[in-house]
């Protein structure tokens, strides 16, 4: 029992036993529960074999040239990516229209008009003009009145 207290001295008192336990017939000591770990006097010596050396810690850190040069392409990036962001963002400015003002005659519907104000575009595209341009909400029309109608030939 004098080993057992000399190989843990820092670990158990006298009265502590230590407890032991066989594993695959082998004895195993092991330090007492709820006792600090003890620790020997237990020191790796250092190495004096030659160790290979990589090839990137000869090569050296990357120059100034080749560290300005990332710092310019990742400035290009980002900038790409601002202008892209601003291009999806804007809306798409509507097409400018040519017109001309309008007289609506005793008698005419919108179609009518239509037919005598734009007679290059197709009876339903000019309807629809003639409503866009006046926020119409339906085709009746009165005699007398003025209208904001697309000009001839403009598509």
């Amino acid at each position: 029992m004098t080993s057992a207290l000399s190989e843990y001295p820092a670990v158990r008192s006298v009265s502590t036993p230590l407890r032991r336990r066989v594993d695959r017939g082998v004895e195993v000591r092991r330090r007492p529960v709820g006792a600090p770990p003890g620790y020997r006097d237990v020191t790796a010596g250092r190495s004096t074999a030659a160790h290979p050396v990589s090839e990137r810690s000869q090569r050296g850190a990357p120059g100034a040239a080749a560290t300005a040069a990332a710092a310019l392409l990742a400035a290009v990036v980002v900038s790409g990516l601002f202008g892209l962001a601003q291009f999806r963002a804007t809306p798409a400015a509507p097409a400018v229209v040519p017109t001309s003002v309008a007289r609506v005659q005793a008698g005419e519907s919108l179609s009518d008009v239509a037919v005598r104000v734009a007679p290059g575009l197709a009876v339903s595209d000019a309807v629809r003009r003639i409503m866009d341009l006046n926020d119409l909400s339906g085709v009746s029309v009165q005699a007398g009145q003025t209208l904001v109608v697309p000009s001839v030939g403009s598509r």
